[in-house]
């Protein structure tokens, strides 16, 4: 204690007045050297581009960029594979001739077929959107300017517009070989689609998906509700368009109810199960 106390008093704060009589003015600097270096600091500080604003164009390009190739890859064999198999369809699933003898529509093999592959296009996608919350963030860091809401915008149309771009095709292949016309067909397809994406949507935002088990069982129950209208031949028929519709309007519905959760949990900052 003594010791503390002695360097307290032995202690002197100079001021600037005692500082200047002991040492001198010190030297002045020059107003003109002064005055240019502070405008250069000023021009370099008025080059820095503080506020970065990207376009739409910018923000699609630099999101693309961060996809996964595997993920092109694997988009690019399903379409192959649902190709093939629309063109092969009187082989693979038999004549048409027998079909009808048998009192089984090609709507029952074809369209289910189809969905499935739609099914496993809709989880690749938002196997995509997982990433958004894995340990990996670099996607994050490389797109600062982006939050995670417009983050999990922009990847959402970019897979949903691949996955319209499947189910057009489908579509197209599907009026080709099929005696039902163009509305029922896209109905067809378009609602086990919906219903797939709201299992996913479902389970990927209020459940743990991180175990592989978890996605596998997933995806066998979205190509269980691709084949069931197998079980039920009279689905296929145009007494049951009033109820393909009523399904496919409200999974959109409750789809669109998730989107609206899911937007506000991000904007409360909420952790999600996306991982």
């Amino acid at each position: 204690m003594g010791n503390r106390k002695l360097k307290q008093q032995t202690k002197k704060e100079w001021t600037r007045q005692e500082g200047r009589q002991l040492f001198g003015e010190g030297p002045v600097a020059d107003p003109v050297r002064k005055a240019a270096a502070l405008q250069a600091i000023r021009l370099e500080a008025g080059r820095k581009k503080v506020c970065c604003r990207p376009s739409l164009p910018e923000i699609f390009r630099n999101e693309l960029s961060l996809i996964s190739v595997n993920y092109w890859y694997l988009q690019a064999v399903l379409l192959c594979v649902g190709i093939w198999l629309s063109g092969r369809a009187d082989s693979l699933y038999g004549p048409e001739s027998l079909l009808t003898e048998a009192g089984i529509s090609p709507e029952m093999f074809l369209l289910p077929v189809l969905s499935a592959l739609l099914a496993l296009t809709g989880i690749t996608g938002f196997g995509e959107l997982a990433k958004c919350f894995s340990c990996r963030m670099a996607e994050l860091e490389q797109s600062c300017y982006l939050n995670l809401r417009q983050l999990m915008m922009v990847r959402m149309a970019i897979t949903g517009a691949v996955n319209l771009l499947f189910l057009g095709c489908f579509i197209g292949i599907s009026q080709g070989r099929l005696q039902a016309g163009l509305i029922r067909i896209s109905l067809y397809l378009m609602t086990p689609y919906v219903c797939n994406m709201l299992l996913f949507f479902t389970a990927f935002t209020f459940m743990r998906s991180g175990r592989k088990i978890f996605q596998v069982s997933v995806l066998l129950a979205a190509g269980f509700l691709s084949f069931l209208p197998m079980l039920f031949p009279g689905l296929y028929g145009k007494a049951a368009v009033g109820l393909w519709v009523a399904v496919l309007l409200g999974a959109a519905a409750l789809m669109a109810a998730q989107m609206l959760y899911l937007t506000k949990e991000l904007d409360r900052g909420e952790k999600i199960c996306w991982n």
